[in-house]
Order: structure tokens, then sequence, then C-alpha cells
């Protein structure tokens, strides 16, 4: 874009203004198409990404605290350190355990004993010195 600006800039000073039209239509013409161009290309890629993680949802995920944090559902089983967690996030309806380069979500209404969880994640986030954030009034 830079440089059709220098070149109109010429075409200016040379006062060649048929050209400076011509140019600056064209260059509106390539500014709409390339941008809903990459409009369409990020909305593809998205599409294709969010079919690897489509068989996740609404499925029981099975999550158990030791040494690692696992979880085991449909998909296969994954085992996280615990080092890796960067803060444990109560909201209204779900509790959030942000990782390093993912998250956790785990619905309230879907676990037997909320309190129980929360109890134990606050406990979690005191053994690895991370941040428990309660923030009940959060909204989407």
């Amino acid at each position: 874009m830079a440089i059709m600006t220098v070149f109109i800039a010429y075409l200016l000073f040379r006062e060649d203004y048929y050209s400076v039209i011509s140019l600056i239509i064209l260059v509106v013409i390539i500014s709409t198409f390339h941008a809903r161009q990459m409009k369409n290309i990020f909305l593809k890629q998205h599409k294709k990404g969010m079919k690897y993680y489509e068989s996740r949802f609404n499925r029981e995920v099975s999550l158990s605290i030791d040494s690692h944090l696992n979880t085991t559902s449909i998909a296969g089983s994954n085992k996280f350190n615990l080092t890796e967690i960067t803060s444990i996030v109560e909201t209204q309806d779900h509790f959030f355990i942000k990782l390093k380069i993912e998250a956790i979500i785990i619905p309230k209404s879907k676990t037997e004993d909320f309190q129980s969880t929360r109890n134990e994640l606050i406990k979690l986030a005191e053994a690895v010195r991370t941040e428990f954030v309660s923030d009940l009034n959060w909204k989407w």
C-alpha cells in the first residue's frame, strides 16, 4: 500500500491525472477483494480447526488431580503438569482452569457437588501458588 501511495504521488508530480485516477480505482478494487478474500481464508481455517474439537463438545470428561492434571474423554486422555496452571477462575456457572496454552472448563451444573469441587480447586490453586479468582458477576 505504501508503494502504491508513493507511485501515485510520483504520478501526481508528473501531472498524469488519468493514470492517477486509474491507479486509485485499481487500488480500491484490489483492497476490497483482498479484504473479502482474507476473511474467507480465515473463516475456512477457523472451521477446519473447529472440526478437530467438534467431537469433544457435549461429551462427558473425567478430571482427576494427583501429581498431574489428568483428563479422560472419548477423544482420549491428556496429562498436564500442575506447573502449567496460570489461574483458576470461578464464574456464576463455570470453573475455568487456565493453562499456559489452553483451558479446562468445568460447568457447575454438571458437577455432583460443586462446593466440594470449589474447595478442591482452591486447595489446588494454593498448592501450585496461583490465584483463585471468584468472579460471580461475570457475563459473556
